[in-house]
């Protein structure tokens, strides 16, 4: 079992950043989206998910990862992610990744 956080939160001016850690699950993207949308109350700005410390992905993830944010309400259009994995954490969501983790 990891000892690492699934994720970290830094809030800056005007964007959030969360630091996605281990392998990602459907469990780790249910805990990321409530963090997000937690987040997303009191700071409002672009999202952005750093994907350097993912160590994998279980199929799947990416999937409850959009259902999850449809759920919650929050907008893909102003949500980014860094790293090659997040390309598998977006799935069909049509946001590229940012250069850099």
């Amino acid at each position: 079992m990891e000892n690492k956080q699934t994720h970290s939160t830094r809030i800056g001016r005007p964007a959030l950043h969360f630091q996605v850690q281990g392998r990602f699950t459907p469990h780790k993207a249910m805990e990321l989206v409530t963090a997000m949308h937690a987040a997303s109350q009191q700071v409002k700005g672009n999202m952005f998910i750093h994907t350097a410390e993912m160590t994998g992905l279980e199929p799947g993830s990416g999937k409850v990862f959009a259902g999850l944010l449809k759920k919650y309400s929050l907008p893909v259009t102003d949500m980014y992610c860094t790293g090659e994995m997040g390309f598998h954490i977006m799935d069909d969501m049509g946001r590229l990744p940012v250069t850099g983790g």
